[in-house]
């Protein structure tokens, strides 16, 4: 089996390379897109383990990309753990369907530690 796909999506270039690089080097396979709606299509063609949305983006947000994802059958219950930099936006994350929200600025070990968590979980479920 090779290593867990995860999607990231976020509109900042910086975000993108610095956490793509990082979970790449955490053992990840990392697909990269700068919108929610490459997020959206990207997730639905072929289905990651985890994704991961900025909930500020152009276009449709992450928000509602998450909401998207959730309802298409392949990714439905396909793991997703939202960052924002609005500390209030935790009940939203949730009632769009994320299983959690991690508040920017975050640092590289605490995102690993989140998403090493959601593999875990996942784990103890099968």
């Amino acid at each position: 089996m090779g290593r867990p796909r995860i999607l990231l999506a976020d509109d900042d270039p910086r975000v993108l390379q610095v956490v793509s690089r990082f979970l790449d080097l955490e053992g990840y396979e990392m697909a990269i897109v700068a919108d929610g709606e490459a997020a959206v299509a990207a997730a639905t063609t072929d289905p990651p383990d985890l994704v991961i949305l900025d909930i500020m983006m152009p276009g449709i947000d992450g928000l509602e990309a998450c909401r998207q994802i959730r309802a298409h059958a392949a990714t439905a219950d396909t793991p997703i753990l939202m960052f924002s930099a609005l500390s209030d936006e935790a009940q939203a994350a949730q009632d769009a369907g994320a299983d959690g929200l991690l508040p920017k600025p975050f640092t590289l070990p605490t995102l690993a530690e989140a998403v090493h968590t959601f593999f875990a979980q996942r784990e103890i479920g099968t």
